[in-house]
């Protein structure tokens, strides 16, 4: 969450990747009134990928 408040202190060849795993710049669009599919796709992945640690946690939990 931070990575976005210090987008202008990375190098010039990283910026494009570091914009694109921020959450405050797809958060921006959003708040703008943009839907973009892009900003939906990033959360819902991030969504699912928390679900997904999150059952495997518990599954772990439940078989120790």
């Amino acid at each position: 969450f931070a990575m976005g408040f210090f987008l202008q202190s990375f190098p010039g060849s990283m910026l494009p990747l570091a914009q694109h795993l921020s959450f405050q710049t797809h958060f921006n669009s959003l708040a703008r009134g943009v839907i973009d599919t892009r900003s939906v796709a990033f959360y819902a992945s991030v969504i699912l990928l928390a679900l997904h640690a999150a059952v495997f946690s518990l599954e772990q939990r439940r078989l120790s």
